[in-house]
C-alpha cells in the first residue's frame, strides 16, 4: 500500500544487522572488568548511605558510524557521589588503564573549582571519602 502512494520516490535501503556471532576459539562473552569495578563501588557507596550512580554520557550510532553530540562534556568520570563529606566525581580504571586527554583536562577543572575527584583502581582508593567522617554501615555492626 505504501509504495503505490508515490511510485517515483526510491527509499533508501536499510543493511539489515547480522546476527551475533561470537569471536574465534571464544568460550565465554568479553569480560568487563571496569564496569564490575564501577558496580562494587557504588554498591560500596550506598551502604555507607552515600548517594551515588554512573553518569552516561554516550555517543549513538548512525550508519555503522559513531556520532557524538558537540554539546556533550566528554571526559566526565563514571560516578557522581553525593556524599557528606561533599560532591565526589569518581572515574574508574582498571589494571593499567590511564586517563585519557579529555578526562585530564576534566580533572583539572574540578581541581582548579575546587570538586573533589578521584581516580580509583580498587574499591578502597574510594575509603578517602570517609576520612574524617562519623559513617556507620547500617548491614555491618562492627564499624
Amino acid at each position: 500500500m505504501g509504495k503505490n502512494i508515490l511510485p517515483d520516490v526510491e527509499l533508501p535501503k536499510v543493511k539489515k544487522k547480522r546476527p551475533y556471532k561470537p569471536r574465534p576459539n571464544a568460550r565465554k562473552p568479553h569480560k568487563q572488568p571496569e564496569k564490575e569495578l564501577q558496580k562494587q563501588i557504588i554498591y560500596y557507596l550506598r551502604a555507607y548511605g552515600c548517594y551515588a550512580g554512573r553518569v552516561k554520557v554516550q555517543a549513538f550510532q548512525y550508519r555503522g558510524s559513531y556520532l557524538r553530540d558537540n554539546t556533550l562534556m566528554i571526559g566526565v568520570p563514571d560516578i557522581l557521589c553525593f556524599a557528606p563529606s561533599g560532591m565526589w566525581w569518581i572515574e574508574c580504571k582498571w589494571g593499567k588503564g590511564q586517563l585519557s586527554q579529555e578526562q585530564i583536562r576534566f580533572k583539572y577543572e574540578c581541581e582548579k573549582c575546587g570538586e573533589k575527584y578521584i581516580v580509583a583502581r580498587n574499591r578502597n582508593d574510594v575509603n578517602i571519602i570517609f576520612e574524617n567522617q562519623q559513617f556507620r554501615n547500617p548491614f555491618c555492626p562492627r564499624m
